[in-house]
């Protein structure tokens, strides 16, 4: 079962409605904002609330989080980077941008798994 232990949560505004993306791994988006992460983007961290645009996004940068995965096949100890709709799956190429480590498997597109924080750039293959 799917938990977090957060260790430091900052708020940013959103630039975008981000009402359905809780869970969901976000970006600075060059202001002092964030928005959903694309494509092994340079996460910052793991959107804690729902808010609308301009609203406060409450964004965990430290700890434990829970994160929406989409790849079926992350194993626990899996690092994990963004895939094009700000959800997190298993790395798959050298010099990714890595948001953390499965902490849970993921059976099914779509589950919440627990990840911790840790955000590198994977240089193993």
């Amino acid at each position: 079962m799917s938990q977090q232990v957060g260790v430091l949560d900052i708020t940013f505004k959103a630039t975008a409605d981000l009402r359905t993306k809780q869970y969901y791994i976000v970006y600075m988006d060059g202001t002092d904002a964030v928005n959903v992460c694309g494509a092994n983007g340079k996460a910052i961290g793991i959107l804690q609330n729902e808010p609308n645009i301009n609203e406060a996004a409450v964004v965990r940068v430290g700890g434990t989080s829970k994160v929406i995965c989409s790849d079926t096949s992350v194993a626990v100890g899996d690092y994990l980077t963004s895939d094009s709709s700000g959800k997190a799956e298993e790395y798959d190429a050298n010099y990714e941008f890595c948001i953390g480590m499965a902490l849970e498997a993921c059976g099914t597109a779509n589950d919440i798994i627990e990840m911790l924080i840790d955000r590198f750039v994977n240089s193993t293959s």
